[in-house]
């Protein structure tokens, strides 16, 4: 069943691709609320665990797709920015709540912080004067999402495996996808990046949900092996 939900999800990530570069403001919508749909049912069947923050996340990314999408008036997009915020609060919480017993060195933080640090700053120093009434929004979700990004580096860094480099590079394309999105909806006055968006923000997500469940898989059978 699972492997249908994802054939599923590469036909609808196709054709929101399609939608977003005709400019079909409707078939967006409807292929946004699928993707959503499809990932809860992909994490459902997948995980053992079912983990109740990763059900909030997903349901804050379809609300942040939702009003994201419904741009008009002004404030449906700030709505959209916060729901996106408040997943990616939810998705970082978790991260951090996993058993986490490695030492970082001084390298991995530098690193960490830097990369993500430097991209941010660059980011925002190009679009910060275009966000208008989104300047806040803009700062709490990149403050936020550099956060989670320099955690997951670090994590990589210190301990290269599958789960760490999924759940890192599921991110940096996440975030790539942010930067098209805010450079469409804020500084151009057209919509230049098209296709890649949909491609970014499915791949993105599901490496992130696939690394989400590697884990989980690793602490309970860490636990079950090792019982209190």
């Amino acid at each position: 069943m699972k492997y249908l939900i994802f054939t599923l999800l590469c036909c609808v990530t196709l054709l929101d691709a399609y939608f977003i570069s005709f400019d079909i403001s409707s078939g967006q919508l409807w292929a946004k609320i699928c993707i959503t749909l499809l990932f809860a049912g992909y994490y459902c069947l997948t995980s053992k665990f079912k983990r109740k923050r990763i059900f909030f996340a997903l349901l804050f990314l379809g609300l942040g797709d939702l009003f994201l999408n419904l741009e008009t008036p002004s404030y449906m997009l700030q709505w959209g920015v916060f729901f996106y915020w408040v997943m990616q609060l939810l998705l970082l919480i978790e991260f951090i709540r996993f058993p986490n017993p490695l030492r970082y060195s001084i390298r991995e933080h530098s690193l960490g912080i830097l990369f993500y640090a430097s991209y941010f700053i660059i980011f925002m120093n190009h679009v910060y004067a275009s966000l208008g009434n989104m300047k806040w929004h803009g700062l709490v979700y990149g403050i936020t999402l550099s956060l989670f990004g320099s955690l997951t580096l670090m994590k990589l860094l210190k301990l290269p495996n599958r789960e760490n480099g999924l759940l890192f590079f599921g991110l940096l394309l996440f975030s790539v996808r942010d930067v098209l999105l805010t450079y469409n909806k804020r500084y151009f006055e057209d919509d230049v990046f098209t296709y890649p968006i949909p491609l970014f923000h499915v791949i993105g997500f599901y490496f992130m949900v696939s690394a989400f469940i590697k884990k989980e898989e690793i602490v309970f059978s860490m636990e079950a092996k090792n019982p209190i």
